[in-house]
């Protein structure tokens, strides 16, 4: 786990290979995907997809390394975590406990790169979360004009 969060990809080669276990939790329920997802350590997550770590393990609120990538604005963290949910049965649409997406967060924060990637990856944009927010809504409420305008853009007829 110290790996992942710190991105000492050496060190995280070196103990997949001598059989690491994957999706172990540390004491709060985090895995090391989770931790390398969030730090933006694409490096650390390109080994642990490859070694078959699950791409849509969650943390104790429902969070996914997706929701962290985009969360951090991890643009090619996002990317690989996309690839391997493309290539499997899991959803970009998962949300936690509040139910909220990956492509809130990024809405909410900001990341125009991540934005840009999510959408161009069919997420879907309608979604609400318990709190009644789009991710629209959630760009607006941020004031992330930037944000906006790629909704916009993309979705002139979505509403927040």
């Amino acid at each position: 786990m110290i790996c992942s969060t710190e991105g000492h990809s050496s060190i995280a080669s070196l103990l997949i290979q001598h059989g690491a276990a994957l999706d172990a939790r540390d004491v709060d329920g985090w895995t090391a995907l989770l931790f390398a997802s969030r730090n933006g350590h694409h490096l650390i997550v390109d080994q642990l997809l490859a070694a078959g770590a699950s791409s849509n393990t969650a943390d104790p609120a429902g969070s996914t390394p997706l929701m962290m990538a985009a969360s951090e604005g991890h643009c090619a963290v996002a990317g690989l975590l996309l690839a391997e949910i493309g290539a499997s049965d899991n959803t970009t649409d998962a949300v936690d406990e509040y139910g909220r997406t990956a492509l809130m967060f990024g809405a909410y924060y900001g990341h125009v790169d991540v934005l840009r990637l999510l959408l161009g990856n069919g997420v879907t944009v309608e979604l609400r979360s318990l709190e009644g927010w789009t991710a629209l809504g959630y760009a607006s409420l941020m004031e992330e004009y930037e944000t906006e305008k790629i909704f916009r853009k993309w979705r002139p007829e979505i509403s927040m």
